[in-house]
This record gives structure tokens, sequence and C-alpha cells, in this order.
């Protein structure tokens, strides 16, 4: 069974995230007071014996300086390769969201552990840095130390920032983008369909008397598919389609898609009223809308929207199928009237 998707993603998501960044920030804020507490009430005994150990740590790691940061370059390579290919907990989700916001997703955590184990880094370097006794090798007190790195930190914080904040924005802006081109697409359509609420059809409709070599489904019904063919290929870009009526009732429209099927499969019909009976045909040809003489290029619309591939729709007195097409309205004038 599916899981349903969350009706705010995007904001359940910032949650996550914010969250996920404030943990590190509040473990090492506890650690560092944590210690600075423990280590004021400590007996001066102890004091002394942690400060040797720092001491020791320090000198091994000031003269080990490359394999260490061998030993965590290392770490970090491998730990990144079991984050991108290692095995993850399969969950059930729509194929929506597996399809666009996993990849997206895992950058997203990947980049939030990421910061996480630098904050968590930083920290433990400031409380190296304050802990570490004076007089050591390098000669510097804990101040100095924090000054130091206060420096260095200057420099290198808004790097970490500016990166963090360009991989999640990355990582919410589809969303955003969906959202505004959505609510664009809203006003378009609103915009056209306004425009064509104020075109009459009976002033943008072909004529029945000027529709270019219609067919009539009694006189015609023998016309070879050949035939068909070639007129199909005379027509100009504005009009590449047959019409067929049935006595001057509309019947059905023939793209030139269609013959070009036709023509191309292995038990191509030969004659027109083969063509009507062929079954892929019939998908397409008999997809036909009426409206009636006072109605508008918006009810056109709406009647393509309703009748799937449907991409032509007569015009008769009163919008009824048997009565006599008085004009012809395509999806091109409709598509061209909404751009004004």
């Amino acid at each position: 069974m599916a899981v349903r998707a969350s009706a705010h993603p995007s904001l359940r998501h910032t949650f996550l995230i914010c969250l996920n960044l404030l943990i590190p920030v509040v473990f090492v804020v506890l650690v560092f007071g944590l210690g600075v507490f423990a280590y004021s009430s400590l007996p001066t005994d102890i004091k002394a014996l942690l400060s040797q150990i720092f001491t020791a740590i320090w000198t091994w790691i000031s003269a080990n300086s490359i394999l260490v940061s061998i030993l965590l370059g290392a770490l970090l390579v491998l730990w990144g390769l079991f984050r991108i290919i290692g095995p993850r907990p399969q969950t059930e989700r729509p194929q929506e969201s597996a399809d666009d916001n996993d990849e997206r997703g895992r950058i997203g955590l990947m980049v939030i552990k990421a910061s996480g184990l630098v904050l968590v880094t930083i920290g433990f370097a400031i409380g190296v840095a304050i802990f570490l006794p004076t007089g050591g090798t390098d000669n510097l007190t804990a101040m100095e130390r924090i000054d130091a790195l206060q420096t260095l930190l200057t420099a290198y914080l808004p790097l970490l920032g500016t990166w963090v904040g360009t991989v999640l924005a990355f990582y919410f802006s589809r969303d955003n983008f969906k959202v505004a081109a959505d609510a664009t697409q809203k006003l378009v359509q609103s915009v056209a369909e306004e425009r064509l609420q104020g075109l009459k059809v009976a002033n943008k409709m072909i004529r029945f008397g000027d529709i270019r070599e219609p067919k009539d489904l009694t006189k015609d019904a023998d016309t070879t598919l050949d035939a068909l063919h070639d007129l199909v290929s005379d027509f100009d870009n504005e009009i590449t389609r047959i019409v067929v009526h049935d006595n001057n009732r509309g019947h059905a429209v023939i793209h030139d898609s269609t013959i070009y099927r036709l023509k191309a499969s292995d038990t191509k019909p030969a004659t027109l009223k083969e063509i009507l009976e062929n079954e892929m045909a019939k998908q397409f040809i008999f997809k036909i809308g009426f409206v009636g003489e006072t109605a508008t290029l918006a009810d056109v619309q709406r009647q393509m929207d309703a009748i799937p591939r449907c991409r032509d729709v007569f015009v008769t007195s009163t919008g009824l199928r048997t009565e006599p097409v008085i004009g012809w309205v395509t999806d091109r004038i409709v598509a061209r009237e909404a751009r004004g």
C-alpha cells in the first residue's frame, strides 16, 4: 500500500533540515559547556594529569600531522562513498516522489550531515585550544590559540555557509519553481479563456462552403487511400485534414497523420469506406465536437477538452450532431485566437 504524500512536503522538509542543522550546534555547545564546568571543578592533580594527556595528544598529532590528515581524509572518503552507494532502507512512496525527490533528498541529507561533522570538528578544535596547557611546543597561550582559530574561522565559516546554502537552495528550488510555473500557467489560461469568451464562432469558423474538398460519405465512399494522401499533400500548412460529411452532417475528420499511419500499416485500407471502418483510424477520426451557431470559442475549447483527442468542432444551428454543418473550427484557430 502506497504511503500518502504529505500535504505540505516543503514545510516538513524545511523543519527536518533545520532540526538536523540545530542538533550538532546544540551538541557542541553542551559538550563545551559541560567540559568547562567539569574542568573547573576538578582537583589540581587531576587537572595536571589531563594537561599531560592533552599535551601528549597534541605533541603526537603535531609530529604526525601528515598521517593524521591522510587517515581523516580516508575516513571522510569512505563515509561519503558509503552514503552515496551504500544500502539504504526501502520505503514505499508515491512514484512521483521517488522519481523527482530521491536524488535531491540524498544530496540535502549528505550536506546536512557533512556540515554537522564540520561543526563538531570546530567545537573539538576550540576545546583543544582552550584546555591545552600553555608553554607547549607552539609556545602560545590559550587566548592566542583562540585568536588564531577565530582568524581561520572568519575566512572558513562563510565558505561553509555559502556551500550549505547553495546546495539546500537547489534542493528546494524545484518545488518553488513548480509552484510559480503552475501559477503562471493558470494566469495565462485565465487570460486566454477570457479572450476566447469574447469571440463568436460565427466570426471565426471556416464556413461549410469554404471547406477545401470535403468528402461526402455517400458519394465519395470509394475514394482511394492514395487519392486522399495526394489530397492532403497538396494542402497548405493551415489545413492538413479532410472533412467527411454525411449529406452535410458532420461525420468525421481525417488528419494527415492518420493517413500517413494507414499508408505505413501492413493491412492498410483501400478506400474511404474502409478507413472509416478501420479500428486504428476510429481512435482519431471520430473525435469531433459540436456547438451551436451562437457559441463562443471558449465553448469550442471546452468541447475539445471534454473529448479526448478532439481537435475539430463542427458548428450547427443549435449544436446537435443531426443538423447540417454551418461551419468548422479547428484547434489551430482556437490556439491562434487565444494568443491574440
